[in-house]
């Protein structure tokens, strides 16, 4: 992708809205790149880490590598249980994963006929199923 800043083309390796990991001294972290941005004239990215809503500024490409849908959407999955109260469990896939991930298209969730379990289906990807936990 290429961009152009004072008449200087860029070009970057990730695209906004792109999920990364970001690699912050050796811990890894989960992030959605916000902006394109510039620093010495190299491509830098502005980034929102998805697990502490830190917003990161300047974040140099050699910091970062590309994540799959699945990892963020792993993530929340797993931080969350869900008790047969379907408003919470749909706020929050629309919070946290919808918001933070790089596609909703072809995005399904719903319990099932008897609030028994619950599941998120992503185009190209498994469901995620979570049984109601008592």
């Amino acid at each position: 992708m290429e961009k152009k800043y004072l008449n200087i083309i860029m070009e970057y390796k990730f695209s906004v809205g792109d999920n990364v990991l970001y690699d912050n001294n050796g811990k890894k972290e989960f992030c959605f790149i916000f902006k394109h941005r510039s620093h010495s004239n190299r491509p830098t990215y502005l980034l929102n880490n998805l697990e502490t809503t830190r917003i990161i500024d300047q974040v140099e490409e050699a910091s970062l590598e590309k994540t799959d849908i699945k990892n963020v959407v792993d993530y929340y999955w797993n931080n969350i249980d869900y008790t047969g109260d379907n408003g919470v469990m749909s706020n929050y896939i629309v919070n946290n994963i919808l918001k933070n991930i790089s596609t909703t298209k072809n995005v399904i969730w719903g319990p099932n006929i008897s609030d028994e379990t619950y599941t998120l289906k992503i185009d190209k990807y498994p469901a995620w199923i979570k049984v109601k936990k008592e």
